[in-house]
Formats: structure tokens, sequence, C-alpha cells
């Protein structure tokens, strides 16, 4: 295989017998004068012309190393990089083509496209996500609390806005993906439009009741619980989120769980970790902050599972029933099933 690509470097070379100290040129430079997609004699000529031709190639130098060893060593490298990359291609490259340390120039079919070379590739929730890279490195990403939630240059869903105030209470707003979603569970006690959600409601009440309603987590003091609402205080045309808000969808829980890799360990990046108030099982690097608040039972009106499971409604029925997602301890995924409204789960809110 011939020189397939050229890495950007910043190598110089020096050229011994024209001058004191010899002239310089500083990489990167295209060594394929000819554009045939090989380095060889031609090239090498147009290299001396550089320099007048007032000396021999064995008086050049590249960085101390003989001119044509270095080529002969860089050129196994281009090779080593193609066969890795899977690069098959002999097209020379346009002349002027400026290349930047940590890029490879990479032939399309049409045209050389400089690519980085190495990236974080994998995770579309890391901050500094490159899919144009080819190759991936877990050790370059960049993950919350090291990113920003939101995009300070306003040019993510929630167009800069970090915060929005709702019936006195202050929700953080996280980016994922095309979506703008609360950070924190809601905690409001009225409706959008001001009507008051009824509350403590004994459990016989609460398994009885068809109307919306609202009871605090069993933990108690917990702040980033935020409060646990029965379907029907998701579906009451009065609005549980704030204006230009609604209750997460199914399909939108489903393309944040895309967003995160898949159902199968979204569940880990969204929970916790055992610093949470409460403390979890999961690593909390998409920035979710999901906490086990529990939830309280559609049949007898009990609290269930504090500390130990998460459940979120979406605002999608099917059948007189809410989609909702489950996460517990132990279990690094995340679970989707109908529920009667009845039950009280947790409750986050999407940017219209």
């Amino acid at each position: 295989m011939c020189c397939v690509a050229l890495l950007g470097s910043g190598a110089s070379v020096h050229g011994q017998g024209s001058g004191p100290g010899g002239p310089v040129v500083e990489l990167p430079y295209n060594g394929d004068a000819n554009e045939d997609g090989a380095i060889g004699t031609p090239d090498l000529l147009s290299l001396l012309d550089l320099y007048g031709g007032a000396f021999t190639p064995g008086a050049i130098q590249v960085n101390g190393v003989d001119l044509a060893v270095y080529l002969g060593e860089l050129e196994d490298q281009i090779d080593a990089l193609a066969d890795a990359l899977g690069v098959e291609q002999s097209t020379g490259l346009p002349s002027g083509v400026g290349l930047e340390s940590g890029t490879v120039m990479v032939w399309t079919g049409t045209v050389w496209q400089p690519v980085r070379l190495v990236g974080c590739r994998d995770f579309a929730y890391a901050c500094n996500y490159d899919p144009a890279a080819y190759v991936h490195a877990n050790e370059l990403c960049s993950y919350f609390p090291a990113c920003p939630a939101v995009d300070p240059a306003m040019t993510g869903p929630c167009g800069g806005q970090a915060s929005v105030s709702y019936n006195g209470t202050d929700y953080e707003l996280i980016e994922f993906g095309t979506k703008c979603w609360f950070r924190e569970n809601l905690a409001t006690a009225s409706y959008r439009n001001g009507a008051a959600i009824p509350t403590g409601l004994t459990d016989a009440q609460w398994a009885a009741t068809t109307t919306g309603a609202w009871a605090p987590v069993a933990g108690g003091g917990c702040a980033s619980c935020g409060y646990l609402y029965n379907g029907h205080a998701v579906s009451a045309s009065a609005g549980l989120c704030p204006s230009g808000f609604h209750v997460s969808t199914d399909a939108e829980w489903t393309a944040l769980e895309t967003f995160l890799g898949g159902t199968a360990g979204a569940g880990r990046l969204i929970k916790v970790g055992s610093g949470g108030s409460p403390g979890w099982d999961g690593t909390d690097a998409s920035g979710f902050s999901g906490v086990p608040s529990g939830w309280r039972n559609d049949l007898n009106g009990m609290a269930l599972n504090y500390g130990n499971q998460g459940m979120w409604w979406t605002g999608t029925s099917s059948s007189g029933q809410l989609w909702y997602r489950q996460m517990y301890t132990g279990f690094d995924g995340i679970q989707r099933a109908l529920y009667p409204k009845a039950a009280g789960y947790s409750v986050r809110c999407v940017k219209d």
C-alpha cells in the first residue's frame, strides 16, 4: 500500500550545507508534490527545490534523522494507520492542504476530508461527544458535572436557560439531545392554573380517589425527591407542569434512553450515587439526578420502597392507564410498563 494519509506534525526539516544551520521547513508540509498518492523521487526533488539544490539528499535531516530514514519510518506509520482504519486509497492530496496535529486526511471517494483521529465517539451524553472521530478514547470523554447542564452558548434546547421558577420552587434544567428536561422531580402543590391539588389523603382515600392528588415521599425531608402524584393529576387538563413545559412523554423517555446508550445501561447513568440524599447505586454521569423516591400503591395507598426504587410517570396514556419508567437497586437498566392512574409516582417536566 502506498501512502494514503498524512498526519499533522510539528517536525522541522533541516538541510545542512546551504547556510548557517541550514534552511528550515515547518510542517504540515504536503510531501506528495506531484499528487500521485506516493512520496517518491519527484517529490524529494521538489523538496530539494526549496533549498536550491545546493546540497546532497543525504545532508537533509528531519529532527536529527536522515531524510531517507525519516520518510521510510513515516511511510510505515501511515501504512499501519491506514490498515487499522481500513482505508484503501492512493489518490494524491491536493496542494495547499493544511493539516492539524491529531487529524488524518481520508479520501471519501471524491475529496480528501480531514478527520479527527482520536476522540470521545461512543457516548452521546458526554459534553465533548465527537461522532466524527475515527477512534474512541473513553479517557477523553467529559461527563456531568464537568460538563454544563445547559449549553451556555444558548444553542441547545433550553436556549441557555439554566432554571425555571414554578409555584415558589426553582428547578434546574438539563439538556439531553434535542430536549430540555427538569433536572429535579416536580414538587408543586397546585396546577398550572393555580388550583390546589388535593393532598393529605389516607391510604384508603388515595386508593379510591379518581381525581388528582399528591403526597410527600415516605422518607420525609428529602428536598430532591419532589412529590408523588397519581396519574389523575398527570392527566388533568389544568396542567401539572409550568407554562411552556409538559409531563415527559413515553417517546421522550425512549429518546433519553437511546441518547444514553440504550435501555440496558441507562438506569445506572440516571441514578445518583452513594453520596446522594438519599444515596443510590448509580453514577449520575448523565446529570439526570434520579433519586429513589419510592411510590404509592394503587391498591391500598401505602408508600413503598423509598431508598430502593424510583418510578416516573409519563404523560402518555393507553387503555385508561399511563406508561411509566421504573429503576431500582441492583439493576442498571430502565423498565417500561403501563399502570393504573391510582398509583403515585414522581414526575419530570420537559420543555415544549
